[in-house]
């Protein structure tokens, strides 16, 4: 994988643990700072469209990344049938924490020069 690429796909690896962050420490925020009102208003406020929006990209984002990470992993040839099962195990139970890992450690050239990451 080339480096420019594998940056970016680290970066969309990243987005869901740090957009869950953001969202864990500025949402409940809101409603004492009075963003938010006490009663849902007859019609949706922009914000809210924006941070919906937000919200199914982000979904996209991890989704196609947890994919990307799969397939990747089985097509990986410098890796065992343990490791295989073990990172599987990973990426399927805690893929918000365990793809950017993946993503640094097997995507270099390095971790695979005969095939070169993602192919």
């Amino acid at each position: 994988m080339r480096p420019r690429v594998r940056y970016w796909f680290l970066v969309a690896a990243l987005w869901p643990a740090f957009y869950l962050t953001c969202v864990l420490t500025v949402v409940p925020l809101l409603k004492p700072l009075g963003i938010v009102a006490p009663a849902p208003p007859p019609e949706l406020p922009g914000w809210f469209i924006a941070l919906l929006m937000l919200h199914v990209g982000t979904i996209l984002v991890g989704l196609t990344v947890f994919v990307l990470c799969l397939v990747h992993l089985f097509r990986e040839s410098a890796l065992t049938g343990r490791s295989k099962v073990v990172w599987t195990v990973l990426l399927v139970g805690a893929s918000i924490v365990a793809a950017p890992f993946y993503v640094w450690w097997h995507t270099s050239e390095r971790a695979n020069p005969t095939m070169g990451g993602m192919a």
